[in-house]
């Protein structure tokens, strides 16, 4: 799936979050990697010391891909330029917009 789109009080995320946060979470260590469009960092907080909240880095993964492949099209275009000094930036600041 894409995108989740939910403009319920509560977003399937946050109650998903919650749910493994008071489910499998109280018993080993859980990892939910988001692909966050929004770059919303809020997303990215947890309860718990056993539930991780990550966010998947297209920016990273792009500038990495235009490096370690030299393609340039299509996802790739925005990165050719300069991929490397891209790929620095998403390891010092993160992503690159939002």
């Amino acid at each position: 799936m894409h995108a989740i789109h939910d403009e319920s009080p509560t977003h399937f995320i946050d109650e998903l979050a919650a749910a493994v946060s008071h489910g499998p979470a109280r018993s080993r260590h859980i990892h939910l990697v988001l692909e966050n469009a929004d770059n919303e960092v809020r997303r990215l907080r947890s309860g718990t010391q056993r539930l991780s909240l990550a966010q998947w880095n297209d920016d990273f993964h792009h500038a990495a891909h235009v490096l370690a492949t030299r393609e340039t099209d299509g996802y790739y275009r925005d990165f050719a330029a300069s991929p490397l000094r891209q790929l620095g930036r998403t390891l010092a600041e993160g992503l690159l917009s939002g």
